[in-house]
């Protein structure tokens, strides 16, 4: 009964002070909804895993909170890969079930849809394994495969978001074979992925996915940069690079094969250069927890 009392005479003295009752009500809603805001920007870019097949067994081999195109050669501890050291690493170690290759940035510009009018889009650019290594089955057609890992150019395809194709499409089945114009490439749509699948990187999720060979058309560049050109030292260095641990395969015992392996490629790509610089071989990967993704915002947001 004193609660009831204590309410009753808490509304009274509301309604004698109506300016403060406004105030008071208004702090707090303030309040909570600053607190819910932070929180559902902790927890979706700091706590949580990606929505993915088993993510825990997923590892970075690149720096998760680095973004950025750099060219040179690397020196310390590598933050991203060239397209090359990513082929080596995938096709040499011994301890992945299978790894990808994605563009550590998303792709902004504009596209025209089936001859339609410009219209700005956001595209990622990655390897055949990308979608089979994360677990990732299309709800329509197909996506890509390690069969699509070609020549540059010789795979202009596109799958869509789950959410672009809502937004766009209007969930049409029809949607499979549109075209998509974007910078040179003329792209045909062969799939849409899963509801909730946003990719590997957080907080930066990109419209449509286009297979890494399609690059010299996607963005064009007056350097390669899938294949490192064997006259010049320095390298186009861009990519993140995840990989899926084999089952009973912990992250130390995957650490120490792909110490091994990079060291030797580090070696065949700088032969010539180490002979006058032998620092440029002190060049290593680490490997990072890849279950919560990359996020060039966590870092900032930490």
């Amino acid at each position: 009964m004193s609660i009831l009392q204590d309410v009753r005479h808490g509304a009274r003295g509301l309604r004698r002070s109506p300016g403060f009752a406004i105030t008071a009500v208004l702090t707090l809603a303030l309040g909570i909804g600053a607190n819910t805001a932070v929180f559902t920007l902790i927890d979706t870019v700091l706590l949580k895993m990606l929505p993915v097949r088993d993510p825990q067994q997923l590892v970075v081999l690149t720096d998760p909170n680095d973004s950025g195109i750099s060219v040179g050669y690397g020196a310390g501890e590598r933050s991203v890969l060239t397209n090359h050291e990513f082929e080596n690493l995938r096709d040499r170690n011994a301890v992945f079930s299978g790894m990808f290759a994605s563009e550590n940035e998303t792709l902004r510009g504009n596209a025209n849809l089936d001859g339609q009018a410009p219209e700005t889009v956001r595209l990622k650019m990655v390897s055949g394994g990308y979608f089979t290594v994360l677990g990732a089955s299309p709800i329509l057609g197909r996506v890509f495969t390690a069969a699509d890992d070609g020549a540059p150019g010789s795979a202009p395809y596109a799958v869509l978001s789950y959410e672009f194709w809502q937004r766009r499409f209007a969930g049409s089945p029809a949607v499979l074979d549109s075209r998509i114009r974007f910078s040179k490439a003329d792209l045909r749509v062969i799939g849409v992925a899963p509801p909730r699948f946003f990719g590997e990187s957080v907080g930066d999720a990109p419209d449509f996915w286009v297979p890494l060979d399609m690059q010299p058309q996607v963005y064009p560049t007056n350097r390669n940069m899938l294949a490192d050109d064997p006259g010049r030292v320095d390298k186009v260095m861009w990519l993140h690079v995840f990989g899926r641990l084999k089952p009973g395969i912990s992250r130390p015992q995957a650490q120490a094969n792909v110490d091994v392996v990079f060291k030797q490629i580090v070696a065949e790509e700088f032969a010539g250069l180490s002979r006058t610089d032998p620092s440029v071989l002190n060049q290593s990967i680490r490997l990072h927890n890849g279950a919560g993704g990359v996020s060039a915002l966590r870092g900032e947001f930490a």
